[in-house]
């Protein structure tokens, strides 16, 4: 079992709050009080980067599992490190 919320999330940004939200529970972002319209794209990004995170730890794990046949230009040890830490275990 995995210790995060699984995918599919979808970012929503309704007023001044930013939200992940997953089929099971809303996760909020940030909440802008003195919105600073400089940084809106900034925040936007971070949210759509947090909301693609179980998708792209699903695809890390089966590149791990598809480098162990080949993989010349990819260090498998690399990315078994970028694994456990998405996982909280390094």
């Amino acid at each position: 079992m995995s210790n995060h919320t699984p995918g599919p999330w979808e970012t929503l940004f309704p007023g001044s709050r930013y939200i992940c939200q997953s089929s099971n529970r809303d996760i909020i972002i940030t909440e802008m009080v003195d919105f600073d319209k400089e940084y809106l794209s900034e925040y936007k990004a971070n949210a759509n980067l947090i909301a693609a995170a179980p998708e792209m730890l699903e695809y890390l794990e089966q590149l791990y599992w598809a480098c162990e046949y080949d993989c010349d230009s990819l260090n498998r040890h690399e990315v078994a490190a970028l694994i456990a830490k998405a996982k909280g275990e390094s």
